[in-house]
């Protein structure tokens, strides 16, 4: 970062965090992200001693990221981890970040398993990435319900119905994720899924970079807020389930897992090709 010198010890800055209004040297940049996502994990109670956790390993920058941190919040709070990577069949794309999975969960002696579109429904995709991102797109979506639902640890009203899932790097902004991932060395590839282009995200993607760079901080004070009207929106979503138009999970016409429509997304998905 040229001549600019870290906050912390005065050596030469790797890297500068415009929304903290600081610049830092690798050291300092990795034991700052490391604690920022083991201090996640405790604010928000998303581990325990002898927890199974079960990574969606992609081969991108975030899953790679997470499965290093899982991997070393285990070594001091022992809990089974194992990864779980979804081969869509996207020529091109998925066979090079399966690659990265393989080795990653290699390199870290975690267990993989892959599953296949093609061995599971017969069809492929090519036949057929953010919290604030996702904030963002329900909120123009006019999405409550779904909003109050994400949350660093989510699982949905009925209990047992789904497994809850963990966001360990929900208050890590994007761009410390890459950023962590180049400096500890890990193999990921910096490839955009070529189905992106068509999807809202990355619209909303876009223009929240513009903002973050016009405004620093921007990502992270919508993460904020989000946290603090998040009781206010699950509490909304309760007392409406409390009415008589409340509307509950059914199974799946065609596959039978839970759904709050007739067919799962998946199944629409793949009936329209």
């Amino acid at each position: 970062m040229g001549s600019s010198k870290c906050t912390k010890c005065g050596k030469p800055a790797a890297i500068t965090l415009r929304y903290a209004n600081m610049d830092l040297c690798q050291s300092h940049f990795v034991k700052m992200f490391e604690s920022r996502v083991k201090r996640t994990v405790r604010q928000f109670n998303m581990l325990k001693k002898g927890d199974v956790v079960a990574v969606g390993v992609s081969g991108g920058k975030d899953s790679c990221v997470m499965l290093h941190m899982l991997h070393k919040i285990s070594q001091s709070l022992p809990f089974k981890l194992t990864a779980i990577t979804i081969d869509e069949g996207i020529t091109g794309y998925r066979n090079k970040s399966l690659e990265v999975a393989k080795k990653e969960c290699k390199k870290l002696g975690i267990p993989l398993k892959i599953v296949s579109f093609d061995r599971e429904f017969g069809k492929t995709l090519d036949a057929l990435d953010a919290v604030a991102q996702t904030v963002l797109m329900k909120s123009l979506r006019n999405e409550p319900d779904r909003l109050a639902r994400f949350a660093p640890v989510s699982s949905d009203a009925e209990e047992g119905t789904f497994i809850p899932r963990i966001k360990p790097l929900f208050m890590t902004p994007e761009r410390d994720v890459a950023a962590y991932a180049v400096m500890k060395g890990i193999e990921i590839k910096f490839m955009e899924c070529p189905y992106a282009r068509f999807a809202f995200r990355q619209y909303v993607r876009d223009m929240l970079n513009s903002a973050e760079q016009k405004y620093p901080g921007t990502k992270l004070r919508i993460v904020k807020a989000f946290l603090s009207q998040s009781e206010i929106l699950a509490d909304g979503m309760r007392l409406r389930q409390k009415g008589s138009k409340a509307k509950h999970l059914n199974k799946c016409a065609t596959c039978g897992e839970p759904t709050s429509q007739e067919h799962c997304n998946l199944c629409l998905l793949l009936e329209k090709n």
